[in-house]
């Protein structure tokens, strides 16, 4: 499978993982449990379970976010395998989309903190003598060369993706395009919303399930599976840090 097997095979696989996102009422039952622990076991009783397999009670909060972004890259990479070889490395270009916040943070000229250097993708960029390698590490120092903002790094990580794919017709280009442009809009409401707000997250959720039908046959529908998944995900790593460093008896800092 490693080759690339074809659009067709894609679809299925993709169709099958999207049925496996949690529902609201799955998620306002889960967020209802204050403490981390319990929290952790429930959600392990979902589909949720696949992220969370190295995540315990003791795990540090900058282990499970590191965690949660590696499980992130590998499902990327397991939905490239899917594809015809020419679209893999657009995919794999997907799975960097976690480390947008802490590039703009160093662009904006933020000091490197001490988890960046253990991280395997951006510690090649904040260690002087390059010793840890990393794939994808000369692509992600393009992006430090744009904006600050978030919002402007995924401009930049868009410019760069629409550079990795295989020719598309003006109907295809123009479906990425509008992809792109609206999470760009979801990142600039999110820097206004009340901290904690699930607001924005959920229309944007709503907006890529729409998008997601529509496209169900096209190349897009796997883009856009890929950010209904790192949406997901980004609703998971908030609900288990904030457990993890403010719930009574959460777990290690």
């Amino acid at each position: 499978m490693m080759g690339g097997v074809g659009f067709p095979y894609a679809q299925a696989r993709i169709q099958a993982r999207h049925k496996r996102h949690l529902d609201e009422t799955e998620w306002e039952r889960l967020l209802a449990i204050e403490a981390f622990s319990p929290f952790l076991q429930q959600a392990r009783e979902t589909d949720l379970a696949p992220w969370l397999l190295n995540i315990a009670p003791e795990t540090t909060i900058h282990q499970l976010e590191g965690r949660l972004r590696e499980g992130f890259r590998l499902h990327v990479s397991e939905v490239a395998s899917w594809l015809p070889i020419p679209w893999q490395p657009a995919v794999q270009w997907t799975g960097v989309l976690p480390e947008l916040p802490a590039l703009a943070y160093l662009k904006g000229g933020g000091t490197p903190l001490s988890w960046m250097f253990e991280d395997p993708l951006l510690g090649p960029l904040v260690d002087a003598e390059g010793a840890k390698g990393g794939a994808g590490v000369a692509d992600l120092g393009l992006l430090l060369t744009h904006d600050r903002s978030e919002a402007s790094m995924l401009t930049a990580w868009g410019t760069h993706f629409f550079r990795l794919m295989p020719a598309l017709d003006r109907h295809q280009k123009a479906a990425f395009k509008g992809l792109i442009q609206l999470v760009e809009s979801h990142l600039e409401a999110l820097a206004a919303a009340l901290p904690g707000s699930e607001t924005g997250r959920e229309g944007l959720r709503r907006q890529l399930v729409l998008r997601f039908r529509r496209h169900l046959l096209k190349p897009s529908a796997v883009f856009i599976h890929l950010f209904l998944t790192a949406l997901e995900l980004e609703r998971l790593r908030g609900a288990l840090a904030r457990r993890l460093l403010f719930a009574p008896g959460g777990g290690a800092s």
